[in-house]
């Protein structure tokens, strides 16, 4: 196994989590994500990222949560005015 083979580019891993890369950047910068700085750019070990795989899989499954404007339409109907 090469250096390489053992880190995922930000891209690579977002892409699991479900996420954009700047904000596997920006986790990184955080320290709320491992990660390193290889030839100018961040890369993220393959190990907690694989360990998740399983997890973001199951989430991407579920559906798609409702807009802000559904929200709000629900709670106006369902909600008596105050006065």
């Amino acid at each position: 196994m090469t250096m390489d083979e053992r880190f995922y580019t930000t891209e690579e891993a977002a892409e699991i989590i479900g996420v954009s890369a700047p904000t596997v950047e920006n986790w990184v910068r955080r320290g709320m994500l491992e990660g390193y700085r290889r030839d100018g750019r961040i890369v993220v070990p393959r190990a907690p990222i694989d360990e998740y795989r399983p997890i973001a899989e199951a989430i991407k499954g579920i559906d798609p949560l409702p807009s802000r404007d559904e929200v709000i339409e629900a709670i106006n109907a369902g909600r008596r005015k105050f006065v």
